[in-house]
């Protein structure tokens, strides 16, 4: 599908589909965008608007312990 030719029910179907791969299967928004034909900003957008909880930007945090 070449980006710019959108139904609004496909971009309905587009915009769940991004929530769930998103929320259910922690994917990237980069890697959303190049599977559904959309740019990432898209995506982000998209979850924004349908009032997903976004996470952190960048790497999970993790604590570095030594032993002792």
């Amino acid at each position: 599908m070449a980006k710019g030719h959108r139904t609004i029910e496909n971009k309905s179907e587009l915009t769940t589909r991004a929530v769930e791969m998103y929320t259910q299967q922690n994917g990237e928004l980069k890697a959303i965008g190049d599977t559904l034909g959309i740019t990432a900003s898209t995506v982000y957008n998209w979850l924004k608007k349908a009032g997903t909880t976004m996470r952190p930007k960048g790497r999970p945090k993790t604590k570095v312990t030594t032993p002792q």
